[in-house]
């Protein structure tokens, strides 16, 4: 099994572990599937996004959260769902403010 059924300061941690290599991404095999902190989204250090009718779903089993949002400003979602089991969070919302 997967470690995401941790708790959120452990998720936290293991989110922001590490030096951001911001001229490499968004290489995906930059990561193994076990690092990454979700199965669907992982979005961080953005501004004004929006998100309008997405959907996230496995094939297979998979305890970590759908989306992970770190570090958002002016974020908008709508019409949006993720398929999830009862031993983990849906979605992780972290330092993200909705528009004024």
């Amino acid at each position: 099994m997967l470690p995401w059924h941790e708790s959120n300061a452990s998720l936290s941690a293991r989110c922001v572990s590490g030096s951001e290599n911001v001229f490499a991404y968004p290489k995906p095999d930059l990561f193994d599937k076990m690092d990454l902190p979700t199965y669907g989204l992982y979005v961080r250090h953005v501004e004004n996004i929006t998100f309008d009718n997405v959907k996230m779903y496995y094939t297979n089993e998979d305890v970590r959260p759908a989306p992970v949002f770190d570090d958002i400003k002016d974020f908008h979602i709508s019409n949006t769902g993720a398929k999830s089991n009862a031993s983990t969070m849906p979605a992780v919302f972290w330092h993200v403010t909705a528009p004024e």
